[in-house]
């Protein structure tokens, strides 16, 4: 009897091993299980975390940096028109001056200069006036001119000396009195303030693509020219509308500086504090843009406003859609 009872107790107290030992290996399968799935949860987190911070978020993956946007004026937004000019000094006079003088009304400025040189003493030649000739956009220029866009003289002063050379030239029976007269309009034509900002036209193309940089709140565009100061005050008076496109402006004869100066470059810089890294010039002149570079800045060589747009996408100034 005590031995069968001690059997079944001794039976009974296996059973509950064996209960507790399946209990405990339930509890740490179970607790494994949890931990892995806690542990792979983390590990998942952690790597999309990380893989959030490798791509940029959608509201920062354009840069934001502000660009600036520099263009010249005579030969990219502001051009002299070709036929328009011609009704001023006269179509009988055009055809005159080609027929009869057998003269290139082309060339009619390298001819104009030309006499206003030759009419100035050797000694008057060491002044201000007419002292030498100098390249400047391909044409040769008195020291005059350069002193007008210098801002150091008016172009009034410029008109005044310029049609002095071509009475003394007639004086001489170098020239006619016809051609003269023809000359003289042609000089009210480029130096007049009045009369030649009247023939100026504003390229409709370079100011469309002046509106679309201007969409992006992130540009910012001057101008930086070289242009005698009382002639800019009337053009920019007539073209207020396009004008005020600008954020800032340097002029050469407002700070008595002309491209390809680097100081001048310095100047705009200095002036609205701008990181030339972020600065992109635009002009027609290559050495121009040559002097830019020097200082940092980068150049777009105008030719057209379809091109210059090219050129800036290349630059990723302007963001293909």
């Amino acid at each position: 009897m005590k031995n069968r009872l001690f059997a079944r107790t001794l039976n009974l107290h296996r059973k509950r091993l064996q209960l507790w030992s399946t209990v405990k290996l339930s509890m740490v399968l179970l607790l494994t299980f949890f931990m892995a799935q806690c542990g792979l949860s983390e590990r998942s987190m952690i790597e999309h975390k990380n893989e959030a911070q490798e791509e940029d978020p959608p509201s920062l993956s354009k840069s934001k940096t502000t660009k600036h946007i520099i263009f010249d004026l005579g030969g990219v937004m502001i051009h002299f028109p070709k036929i328009r000019p011609l009704f001023y000094i006269g179509i009988g006079n055009i055809l005159w001056y080609t027929l009869i003088k057998r003269k290139n009304p082309t060339k009619i400025l390298y001819h104009l200069l030309d006499i206003a040189y030759k009419m100035v003493d050797e000694k008057e030649k060491t002044d201000i006036v007419f002292k030498d000739h100098v390249m400047f956009r391909n044409h040769p220029l008195t020291a005059l001119t350069k002193e007008a866009l210098l801002g150091h003289v008016t172009c009034n002063q410029l008109l005044k000396a310029t049609k002095e050379a071509l009475v003394k030239a007639q004086a001489k029976k170098l020239i006619e009195p016809r051609e003269r007269m023809i000359l003289e309009k042609f000089a009210d034509l480029i130096i007049d303030p009045k009369t030649g900002t009247q023939y100026l036209e504003i390229s409709s193309s370079c100011v469309s693509l002046i509106r679309k940089l201007k969409e992006d709140k992130n540009n910012k565009l001057y101008i930086l020219s070289n242009w005698p100061a009382d002639s800019f005050e009337l053009l920019s008076h007539l073209h207020n509308d396009v004008f005020n496109l600008f954020y800032g402006m340097v002029i050469s004869s407002h700070v008595h500086l002309i491209k390809p100066d680097k100081k001048i470059y310095e100047k705009l810089l200095v002036k609205y504090n701008l990181d030339p890294r972020c600065c992109y010039f635009v002009d027609d002149q290559q050495e121009n843009l040559d002097a830019a570079k020097d200082v940092g800045i980068h150049g777009v060589l105008w030719k057209n406003a379809s091109d210059a747009e090219i050129k800036l996408k290349k630059l990723h100034v302007i963001e293909d859609v």
